[in-house]
């Protein structure tokens, strides 16, 4: 998840020092920062978005497994992804083009980029189930966390705990 992070981060610092370049004689350097020059916006809210979506769905599908025993993989993976994936949709749209687009425009860009994620989600539910049931085999470990600290910010006070229990 960092390491996208940091690959974003990158790629938007590229773009802009990019716009500083100066164009040839025949050319302006307008139309680049016209299209580049949001790209901060875009890369800011976008990790935002990221984390924060991504660690609403880990906190669901995680307490979802304990809540069930860690039965219904389908469901909670659908469960945890739709809710996760329509916080990050909708902040990031929100934020990226809440300056440039009118509010119906920013839902249907929202709303599409929630519907191919979930459609993706929907066609790799069974090749990661597959891939879940190969790992807790070869690893003979199941981790149920009970009592993990979920919150994305722990580390800085404490370490981690889990309990795990062998297959």
């Amino acid at each position: 998840m960092f390491l996208g992070f940091m690959a974003e981060a990158l790629f938007a610092l590229i773009v802009c020092s990019a716009m500083t370049i100066p164009a040839r004689q025949i050319a302006t350097s307008d139309p680049y920062v016209l299209v580049f020059s949001s790209v901060y916006l875009f890369a800011f809210s976008n990790i935002i978005a990221s984390f924060l979506g991504k660690c609403l769905n880990i906190y669901i599908l995680s307490s979802l497994k304990v809540k069930y025993f860690g039965r219904h993989f389908y469901m909670r993976s659908i469960v945890s992804t739709t809710i996760g994936e329509l916080a990050l949709s909708v902040f990031a749209a929100t934020v990226s083009f809440s300056s440039t687009l009118a509010f119906s425009q920013i839902i249907k860009v929202a709303f599409t980029a929630y519907a191919v994620k979930l459609l993706v989600a929907v066609i790799l539910v069974k090749p990661v189930f597959h891939a879940c049931i190969y790992i807790k085999k070869t690893d003979r470990m199941d981790v149920y966390d009970k009592k993990t600290s979920l919150n994305p910010f722990d580390f800085l006070s404490k370490s981690y705990t889990s309990q795990t229990s062998s297959n």
